[in-house]
């Protein structure tokens, strides 16, 4: 595989292999990354990128030619059938579309004298100051001079060991994909069932309240991220032609669908707005916020009760309006509205979030009966306080532990001055 040249971060020389990783659900099996590359960055890109990467029985990610590298490698699986085990789960359980990275280590002994090669014509490239498209061709012309034919050889090999390897995990992958399979077929005709059972029913107020081992409480936001066209400059006071952004957000919402994803089936504690912010939709479709809590229920295995969604009740006319200016805000599914510049750095932002003065707080014996309590800063500071000593209660019959993201500086600090939250805080992100 390709990806980031060394001084990629000033080049931005990175390789399309990674980006085509992301969104592309294939196992790759590969001798690792060349040295001629910065591995350690590559690994890196491919974290962010979303790209699950391991090395073939061993901590060492290996660096194509040679086994080493000096760099451990993010995750290490033993077997084919570990392999397909967890590329399955990402496709079907996790419903991710990114593809995977194996590497197996070289093992043939031409490749620790290929990797040598490989360092001393990095430092030739250095004190012939050659730069750009013309760094790998010398690197591989020298390479296979200096070995005498090594290199090919020890490539051969590598080849022939990956493909044994690949198919091995090819092999596993058909044999376990048919139990994904109808576990997930299994899994949508009960979705179908519950779909049809609750064909009248679509609103979070009548859903029957359920049972978790695991609360959040949070805020569910709508985030909206704009930006100038590319090779353009954001021009201050004026219309910019550009390109609008809009995902499903919220600190809370963000980690119960990571929790919901990954079966946990969090019971989720927010507010959202009572009608749509479009003033086109006529009052006659679902809020924002009642398709974001839908998409969160059907499609990431996350709970809610009658008791754990406020839904704000909206201005019918113009005079309802006139009336209550000051608190219309509160009626809204919050919405955060951020500009960037050209670079993609933020330049300004608008965060519209009163209605997080609404979250309602779990109750005792809800709180009592989980095993975590996960915290946003966003609800009021009060309310934070009440969840988490009900929480941690010493009447309680099993251990709650609460954990907290104190979602931006701000909010941090005002959480650091509170004694009576902290000490019932296990964990903060």
């Amino acid at each position: 595989t390709g990806g980031v040249h060394r001084g990629g971060e000033l080049s931005l020389d990175i390789s399309s292999d990674l980006t085509e990783l992301s969104k592309t659900p294939v196992v790759v099996i590969s001798a690792g990354i060349k040295s001629i590359l910065d591995i350690q960055k590559t690994l890196e890109t491919l974290e962010t990128l979303s790209v699950p990467t391991a090395t073939y029985q061993s901590d060492e990610y290996p660096s194509f030619f040679s086994p080493h590298s000096g760099i451990q490698t993010p995750h290490r699986v033993e077997n084919a059938t570990e392999v397909a085990n967890v590329f399955l789960t990402s496709k079907y359980k996790l419903k991710l579309s990114s593809g995977m990275l194996i590497a197996v280590p070289n093992t043939h002994p031409a490749g620790q004298a290929v990797e040598n090669a490989i360092q001393e014509s990095l430092n030739e490239v250095k004190e012939l100051q050659i730069v750009g498209k013309d760094v790998t061709p010398y690197i591989l012309k020298a390479v296979s001079e200096k070995t005498k034919g090594e290199s090919l050889l020890s490539n051969i090999e590598l080849v022939k060991r990956n493909a044994k390897i690949g198919a091995d995990i090819a092999i596993a992958i058909c044999k376990e994909e048919n139990k994904f399979q109808e576990e997930e077929k299994d899994s949508n005709e009960l979705h179908s069932e519950q779909q049809e059972d609750e064909s009248n029913t679509p609103s979070p107020s009548t859903v029957s309240s359920p049972s978790s081992k695991v609360i959040v409480m949070g805020g569910i936001v709508m985030d909206l991220i704009a930006k100038p066209k590319k090779g353009l400059k954001l021009i201050l006071s004026t219309s910019n032609p550009g390109i609008c952004f809009e995902s499903d957000g919220g600190v809370g919402r963000n980690i119960a669908e990571v929790l919901g994803r990954l079966g946990a089936k969090p019971l989720l504690y927010s507010a959202i707005g009572g009608s749509s912010t479009s003033s086109s939709s006529g009052g006659g479709g679902d809020s924002i916020g009642q398709a974001m809590i839908a998409r969160l229920t059907k499609e990431c295995g996350v709970v809610v009760s009658p008791d754990s969604i406020h839904v704000a009740s909206s201005s019918k006319n113009n005079d309802d309006i006139n009336n209550t200016h000051k608190n219309i805000n509160s009626t809204r599914t919050a919405t955060y509205l951020a500009i960037l510049d050209h670079n993609s750095d933020l330049n300004v932002a608008i965060a519209d979030m009163d209605i997080f003065q609404h979250i309602p707080i779990p109750s005792t014996e809800i709180l009592q009966q989980a095993d975590a309590l996960v915290l946003d800063a966003n609800p009021p500071l009060q309310s934070l306080v009440k969840a988490a000593i009900n929480a941690t209660s010493s009447t309680s019959t099993t251990t709650t532990k609460v954990f907290l993201d104190p979602t931006s500086v701000p909010k941090a600090r005002i959480i650091g001055t509170c004694d009576e939250l902290l000490k019932c805080i296990s964990y903060a992100f």
